[in-house]
């Protein structure tokens, strides 16, 4: 079976104040990228969760 991909998305959801791993992930991910013809493309969300009283 091959399996191709031309996509990595990096899913940032720590909350705002917390060290941002996904950004700079994102920033090496875009880099190297780059060098090897923009494939596959790097994509970042942000995802924003709301916490409940307990």
């Amino acid at each position: 079976m091959n399996a191709t991909f031309n996509q990595i998305l990096i899913v940032d959801s720590l909350p705002e104040g917390q060290l941002n791993t996904a950004a700079r992930l994102f920033a090496d991910a875009q880099d190297w990228a780059r060098l090897i013809g923009d494939v596959p493309h790097i994509a970042s969300v942000r995802c924003y969760f709301q916490r409940f009283p307990s």
